[in-house]
């Protein structure tokens, strides 16, 4: 029975996986709510499984986990200290769980993840995006900084002119695009951008996987600018942003498929062992 409530979520996680890399535009999804997916699909290994797998070394709660335990173990405890270090053991990796969802899930704010996207494509329309939205960027490796055109001559911070891309220069194109093709996308309205405090704090740090159609974006603050405007004007273009070619839809489906039958095949061993069993 464990086997089958572990299956289940994994199954459902990679259908809807597929059904994300296989659509005709690419998704961008905050991290929390990235992460609560991850955390539903793995609900069953550590809500059951876990539990299971810390309790299986009594005989009680052994034979409570098969299925052939004459009314309940936790009855055990009143009666004698049987079970109780095994329900303390328990409830402590449960609140373990819980602590280590919950960090994690706060430390996800700082991030935003895009499923089924075309790597190439997305730089160069990032780069299209922040040009058209008036902003001065400077690049690093993976690292983009911003200041907004215009940037007043008392600012606290000065960038050099020379190694900053303003919105009148050419797109930049991504590396991994043959001949530095651009992305034809429609023109971008430019959008007057407010100088506050946070704006020179404020980076973006992109994690790419070509072969898994797939980018990171790692904020440095939650909500610093120019985080919220920049992921409006990238969802505008999530038909232009998403992978033509996507294999993984494929090897998610059938890997759910896989997952599918594991359940309806332990369903019948499980009815085989009822029903033969005592």
């Amino acid at each position: 029975m464990v086997f089958l409530v572990c299956l289940l979520p994994l199954a459902l996680y990679c259908l809807i996986l597929a059904w994300l890399n296989g659509s005709k535009r690419a998704w961008l999804i905050r991290g929390p709510w990235d992460f609560a997916w991850v955390l539903f699909a793995l609900s069953g290994l550590l809500l059951a499984g876990g539990p299971a797998i810390l309790t299986g070394f009594n005989e009680y709660w052994r034979t409570f986990w098969l299925g052939r335990f004459e009314g309940r173990p936790w009855s055990q405890v009143v009666a004698a200290n049987r079970t109780l270090g095994y329900l303390l053991l328990g409830a402590g990796y449960l609140l373990l769980v819980l602590c280590i969802a919950a960090r994690t899930l706060w430390r996800r704010r700082l991030t935003t993840v895009i499923y089924n996207v075309d790597v190439a494509a997305f730089e160069t329309i990032l780069f299209q995006v922040m040009e058209g939205m008036g902003l001065r960027w400077m690049r690093s490796g993976n690292l983009i900084c911003w200041s907004p055109g215009g940037t007043s001559p008392d600012a606290e911070t000065e960038w050099d002119d020379s190694g900053v891309s303003h919105s009148d220069t050419s797109i930049q194109a991504s590396p991994a695009s043959p001949g530095g093709d651009q992305a034809k996308v429609a023109p971008v309205a430019r959008q007057p951008v407010r100088r506050t405090d946070e704006e020179i704090t404020q980076t973006l740090q992109l994690e790419v996987s070509p072969a898994l159609c797939y980018v990171c974006l790692q904020w440095q603050t939650a909500d610093g600018w120019p985080r919220r405007p920049l992921e409006e004007e990238l969802s505008r273009y999530r038909e232009q942003l998403h992978a033509t070619d996507n294999p993984l839809s494929f090897w998610l489906l059938l890997t759910s498929t896989l997952f599918v039958f594991g359940l309806f095949l332990g369903m019948v061993v499980f009815l085989v062992i009822a029903l033969l069993g005592p």
